[in-house]
C-alpha cells in the first residue's frame, strides 16, 4: 500500500512511529550504554570491594603471624592461638564460599590466581598446626628450636606465598579496573556520537515526514475545497479527482458521491418537474372540455326538461282522448249487445212465422194476396238483412282497425278517435236498420194475421213462403252471429283501450320521473362544472409550481436531459386513458390508431440513442418492456372490439403493472443510475 493510499490516522501513526521508532532507538542506544556503563561501575565497585577485601585478607593473615609469634616472644604462651583450619579463618572462608564463585564469574582473570592461592594458604594453616602439635607433644621450652625452624621454613614462606598472590589478584583488580576506566570513557564516546546520529537523523526524517504529509494533506484539502467551492455554486457536474483511499480520499469519494446524488436526486426531480408539466397541461385540457361538456349536458338537460314537460301534458291530452274513446267504445258495445239481442229476438221471431206458415197451409189458396203482400215484405226484409250484413262486415273490419289503432295507441292516438267515431256513427246505422227490420216484421205480422183465414187454400204457396222464411231465419241467425262477433271484438277493443291507458298513465308516471331525473343530472351537471372549474384553477397552479420548480432546477448545472421524460410518460400515459374509456364504452378505438413501439416518439429516440446509454444494462431490458407495452395495448384494444370485455380488463391490468416498470426503467435511464453503478 503506497503512502497516498493510507489513511490519516495511519500517516500520522507512520510519521510519529517513525520519530517514536528514532526517539525509542536514541533510549535504546543509551540504555544499552547506561547498562553497560552500569555494569562496568558495578565491575568496578565490585573489584574495589575485593580489593579491599583481598588487602583486608592480608591484614587478617598479618595479624594472624603477629599474634602466631607470640609463642617465640611469650614464655607464657605455650600453643600459636590462630585458627589452624584452612576453611575457618577469613580468608578460608572466602576462597571456599560463593564469593569467590561470583568473583570468578565476575572478573575470569583472576580465577587462576586464586586458584594458585589455595594450597599456600592451606600450608600457612597447616605449619601452624604442625607446630601446635608439636609444643603439645614436647612442651614450649623442648621443641622452641624445631617449632621456630618450622615456622621460619613453612609458615612465613606461606605466608609470603599468600601474600604475593593477594597482591597480584589486587594488581589484577587495579589492570581490570583500568580496562573497565577505558570501556566507561569508550562507551560514553561512543554513545554520545550515536546520539548526536540518531537525534539528527531523527529531525531529518521528522522534517521530510512533515513535509510528505502536509504536501499530502493540504494538497488533497486545497482540491476538495476548489470542488466544494464549485459544487456550492450550483455546479453538481464537478468531480474530485482525488483518487487516494485515505481519509481525504475517502472524503472526496464521499463528496463525489454527494455530488452525484444530487446531480441525480436533482435530474429526477427535473424529470418529475417535466412528468407533472405534462401531466397538468393534459389536466387542463381535460379540465376545460369537462366544463365545456358539463355546460352542454346542463343546456341539453334544460331542454330535456322542457320537452319531457311539454310530452307529459301531451301524454295527459292523449289519456283524456283515449277515456272518452273508450267510453264511446263501450258504449258502442252496449248498442251492439242490443242489436244482437234484437236479432236474435228477430230469429225467434222467423221460426214462430215457419210454424205459423205451415199452419196456414190450409188456407194458401184464399191468403194468396195475403202471401204476395207477406213475399214482399220478406223481399224488404232481405234487403233490410243485406244491409245489416254489409254494416256488421264494416263493423268487423272497423273493430279490426280499431284492434290495429289501439296497439299503436301510445303514437297516434288521434287516428284511432276517428276509428272510434266511425264505429259510432255504423253503430247508429245499425240501430236504425234494425228498426225498420222491425217494422217490416210487424208488416210481415200483420200480412200474416190477414192469411191466416186462407193459409191451407195457399198451402203451395205457403211451402214457398216457409221456404223463404227459413232462408230468412237462416240468414238472422248469421247475423245474429255476426253482431256477437262485432260485440265481443269492440269489448276486445274496450279491452284496449284501456290497456291503452294503462299504458299512458304508466308512461306519464315514468315521464315525470324523468323530468325529477333530468333536473337532478341538470344540478349534477352543474357541480360537475363547478368542480371541473376548481380542477383547472388547481392544473394551472400545479403548473406554475412545476415551472418555479424548473426554475429552481435551472439555477443547478447537472447532466444533460436525454429525452422530453414528461412527453414520454404522458404519451403512453394517455394509453391507459384512452383503454379505460374504450372499455368503459365511452368510445372505441381501432388497432391500426395503435402505433408501434418503434413509431412513437421515445421508441425513435431509443433506436437512435447515444452510446453511453446503449452500454447501460438497463438500456435492453428498457426496449423489451416498451415492445409489451405497446402489445398489450394492441391486445387489450383487439379483445375490446371482440367485445370479451373481462379479458381486456385483464389485459389492461397486466398493461399496467408492465407501464409502471417502464416508467420506473425510464426514470433510471433517465437520472443515469444504472450507466453510474
Amino acid at each position: 500500500m503506497s503512502l497516498r493510499d493510507m489513511s490519516l490516522t495511519k500517516k500520522m501513526t507512520v510519521g510519529f512511529g517513525i520519530l517514536l521508532a528514532l526517539l525509542v532507538g536514541i533510549g535504546m542506544t543509551c540504555i544499552t550504554s547506561s547498562t553497560r556503563n552500569m555494569a562496568n561501575l558495578d565491575q568496578v565497585i565490585f573489584a574495589d570491594e575485593l580489593k579491599n577485601t583481598m588487602l583486608n585478607l592480608e591484614i587478617d593473615h598479618l595479624k594472624f603471624m603477629a599474634k602466631a609469634q607470640k609463642v617465640f616472644l611469650d614464655p607464657s604462651v605455650t600453643k600459636m592461638e590462630v585458627i589452624t583450619d584452612d576453611h575457618q579463618c577469613g580468608l578460608g572462608k572466602w576462597l571456599y564460599g560463593s564469593i569467590r564463585q561470583e568473583t570468578e564469574h565476575a572478573i575470569p582473570r583472576i580465577a587462576s590466581t586464586l586458584q594458585n592461592l589455595e594450597q599456600p594458604h592451606a600450608d600457612l594453616h597447616n605449619s601452624i598446626k604442625e607446630i601446635n602439635a608439636l609444643l603439645a607433644r614436647h612442651g614450649r621450652e623442648e621443641s622452641l628450636v624445631q617449632t621456630e625452624a618450622i615456622f621460619l621454613s613453612k609458615s612465613v614462606p606461606a605466608l609470603e606465598k599468600v601474600q604475593e598472590l593477594i597482591s597480584g589478584v589486587i594488581v589484577a583488580l587495579d589492570a581490570h579496573e583500568k580496562q573497565i576506566n577505558v570501556d566507561l570513557h569508550t562507551s560514553a564516546t561512543s554513545m554520545r556520537f550515536r546520539i548526536k546520529v540518531i537525534c539528527f537523523i531523527a529531525v531529518l526524517v521528522g522534517v521530510a515526514v512533515a513535509v510528505l504529509l502536509v504536501r499530502d494533506i493540504t494538497g488533497s484539502v486545497n482540491q476538495i475545497i476548489e470542488t466544494t467551492a464549485q459544487l456550492t455554486e450550483g455546479d453538481l457536474t464537478v468531480r474530485s479527482q482525488i483518487s487516494s483511499k485515505d481519509d481525504i480520499g475517502m472524503l472526496a469519494k464521499s463528496i463525489n458521491t454527494l455530488a452525484e446524488q444530487f446531480d441525480v436526486n436533482l435530474t429526477r426531480v427535473r424529470g418529475s418537474s417535466s412528468t407533472i408539466g405534462a401531466y397538468c397541461s393534459i389536466l387542463d385540457d381535460f379540465s376545460g372540455k369537462m366544463l365545456h361538456s358539463a355546460a352542454d349536458m346542463s343546456g341539453n338537460a334544460k331542454m330535456v326538461s322542457k320537452a319531457a314537460e311539454e310530452m307529459n301534458r301531451n301524454m295527459a291530452a292523449i289519456a283524456a282522448a283515449s277515456e272518452e274513446t273508450s267510453v264511446n267504445v263501450s258504449q258502442v258495445a252496449a248498442g251492439a249487445e242490443e242489436m244482437s239481442v234484437t236479432i236474435s229476438e228477430i230469429a225467434h221471431k222467423s221460426e214462430e212465422a215457419i210454424k205459423i206458415t205451415e199452419e196456414s197451409v190450409r188456407e194458401a189458396t184464399v191468403a194468396e194476396e195475403s202471401v204476395r203482400g207477406l213475399g214482399v215484405a220478406a223481399d224488404m226484409i232481405s234487403k233490410v238483412t243485406e244491409t245489416i250484413t254489409e254494416i256488421a262486415d264494416q263493423t268487423n273490419l272497423l273493430a279490426l282497425n280499431a284492434t290495429i289503432e289501439a296497439a299503436r295507441a301510445g303514437d297516434a292516438g288521434k287516428g284511432f278517435a276517428v276509428v272510434a267515431n266511425e264505429i259510432k256513427d255504423l253503430a247508429k246505422q245499425t240501430t236504425e236498420a234494425t228498426q225498420e227490420i222491425k217494422q217490416r216484421i210487424e208488416g210481415v205480422q200483420h200480412s200474416s194475421d190477414q192469411t191466416i183465414a186462407v193459409i191451407n187454400k195457399i198451402a203451395a204457396t205457403i211451402q214457398e213462403t216457409s221456404l223463404l222464411v227459413t232462408t230468412m231465419a237462416a240468414a238472422i241467425q248469421e247475423q245474429a252471429a255476426a253482431s256477437g262477433e262485432i260485440s265481443e271484438n269492440v269489448n276486445q277493443a274496450s279491452l284496449g283501450i284501456q290497456e291503452v291507458n294503462d299504458n299512458i298513465a304508466q308512461a306519464s308516471k315514468v315521464n315525470n320521473q324523468v323530468v325529477l331525473d333530468i333536473v337532478k343530472v341538470n344540478t349534477e351537471a352543474n357541480q360537475v362544472a363547478a368542480n371541473s372549474s376548481d380542477i383547472r384553477e388547481l392544473a394551472a397552479e400545479m403548473l406554475s409550481n412545476a415551472s418555479a420548480l424548473d426554475e429552481l432546477v435551472a439555477q443547478f448545472v447537472i447532466r444533460n436531459e436525454p429525452f422530453q421524460v414528461g412527453d414520454v410518460k404522458t404519451a403512453h400515459f394517455d394509453w391507459k386513458l384512452k383503454l379505460s374509456s374504450a372499455i368503459a364504452g365511452y368510445q372505441r378505438i381501432e388497432e391500426n390508431e395503435i402505433p408501434d413501439h418503434h413509431q412513437c416518439s421515445f421508441g425513435k429516440w431509443y433506436d437512435n440513442a447515444p452510446r453511453e446509454f446503449c452500454n447501460a444494462p438497463v438500456f435492453k431490458v428498457l426496449g423489451d418492456r416498451h415492445e409489451v407495452v405497446h402489445k398489450m395495448v394492441r391486445e387489450a384494444v383487439v379483445l375490446q372490439n371482440q367485445n370479451n370485455i373481462s379479458k381486456a380488463e385483464q389485459k389492461m391490468g397486466e398493461f399496467e403493472k408492465e407501464r409502471k416498470k417502464l416508467f420506473a426503467n425510464i426514470d433510471t435511464l433517465y437520472a443515469g443510475l444504472d450507466a453510474k453503478k
